[in-house]
Parts: C-alpha cells; structure tokens; sequence
C-alpha cells in the first residue's frame, strides 16, 4: 500500500505543479485587464469585464493566496476606474476579484478606516490606498490576517449574487465564499 502511495504521488505531483503553474498565470494576467465589472445589465457575457478577470474568479479557493499575493502591486492597468477618473491597478483588480470569490471582507476595518464615519465607503478605498504606498502594504498585509484567521470558517455558498457589480446574469461561480458563524 505505500508503495502504491508514493507512485500515486510521484504521478500526481506534476499535475498539480500544472495547476498551481496555471493559477498563478492566471493572477498575473490582470495586469492586461481592460475592463471590470460595474453596471452591466446585459451580464457578463456582454462585455461587463475582461474574460480575463472572470476566468482568475473561476479559479475560486485556489487563487485566494495569489490574489493576496498582488494586493500591494500598484502596477497601473488600462481599465478605468468608473466615476473617479483614473485607472485601476493590479492590486484593485485583484481585491475585486477577491472579493467576487469571497463575499463580505470588511473592507474599510482592515485598512483602519471607522466605516460608522465615513460616508463615501468606495471614496475611502480609493483615497487611502491610493495616498501612499504603505497604504496599500499595510492592507495587504491585513488582508492575508485576515484570511489566515477566517479561512477555517469560509463556507461555500450557492448563489447568483455578485459582491462588486450590478451584473444582470448567473455569478460564473454559482456561488462565493463568506465567513460562517464561529
């Protein structure tokens, strides 16, 4: 039985080195993304994002640790920031993506802003990560906390809600993670 385990093993390793490749692939492509989800009333198979984005979203749990991975890249993006007038970076990218897999991170806590205050909830994401650079590395690691202490609790949850968009269709995941009663 062991050895029918190790060579099970030394056959499957290459496998999921190839999956875990193709994720990581996947993360690193957000840098070409040209569009994001916003209002998109005819879903996203008309054009509400970069396929781009929705196929990192598709990779669900497996791209969490990446996508954390990115949250302080302030590489600068071709997709635009509706309403603000400035473009998206990696790490906004990846946050939206994140947040489609995992619903309900609270946001302005984890970058230390009293949301009870503040009024203009996307106003202070935009703000304070885009004042200064440690911002975003403060966040970043916040988040990755975050997530080390919640992963235990995520549950998988079937449904068609989208956590960053008003997009009229399916969620290409039927369903997103959020944190269980613990």
């Amino acid at each position: 039985m062991k050895r029918f385990n190790a060579i099970l093993l030394v056959l499957l390793l290459p496998v999921y080195g190839f999956c875990q490749q193709y994720a990581k692939q996947q993360v690193d492509s957000l840098k070409y993304v040209i569009d994001m989800p916003y209002l998109c009333a005819g879903g996203i198979e008309s054009g509400c994002a970069t396929q781009t984005f929705w196929n990192v979203v598709m990779l669900k749990q497996e791209a969490i640790p990446l996508l954390i991975d990115k949250l302080g890249d302030s590489t600068i993006t071709p997709a635009g920031v509706s309403v603000f007038g400035f473009n998206y970076t990696v790490a906004d990218i990846a946050y939206s993506a994140l947040q489609e897999i995992v619903h309900g991170i609270p946001t302005l806590p984890l970058m230390g802003i009293d949301n009870t205050k503040n009024t203009c909830h996307f106003c202070a994401y935009w703000e304070y990560l885009r004042a200064d650079h440690r911002h975003r590395v403060k966040f970043k690691k916040a988040v990755k906390s975050w997530y080390k202490r919640s992963k235990p609790h995520l549950l998988w949850v079937e449904s068609n809600k989208f956590e960053t968009c008003a997009c009229g269709t399916n969620h290409p995941n039927n369903g997103h993670y959020e944190l269980g009663k613990h």
